[in-house]
């Protein structure tokens, strides 16, 4: 299974050993009321350490995390590395789960 910041995609990975999620595989998770709430908490705890919020999990909506906090350095690092497409594709890629 493909992984993102540990959470399964649909496509080839950095990982060439692991496999992308498949599409009946989304759909037992999205069955599973448990793995989804897991999967939102951990989504919301990668966003927060990058100064994000989730609004709303159900369109993806997100915004800036409420002062006083210090993820300036990371957020910089996040938008700022050669790896930047590896990085942040994920908020894309978890909608694009979530939607399937």
């Amino acid at each position: 299974m493909s992984m993102i910041h540990r959470f399964p995609i649909r496509e080839v990975g950095v990982n060439l050993e692991s496999q992308p999620l498949q599409p009946h595989e989304i759909q037992s998770m999205k069955a599973n009321a448990e793995i989804m709430t897991r999967v939102i908490r951990s989504y919301e705890l990668m966003l927060d350490f990058y100064g994000m919020r989730l609004l709303s999990s159900e369109t993806g909506l997100l915004d800036r995390v409420l002062p006083p906090r210090d993820f300036e350095a990371r957020y910089r690092n996040l938008v700022s590395e050669c790896n930047l497409m590896l990085r942040t594709g994920w908020t894309s890629r978890m909608k694009t789960c979530r939607a399937c």
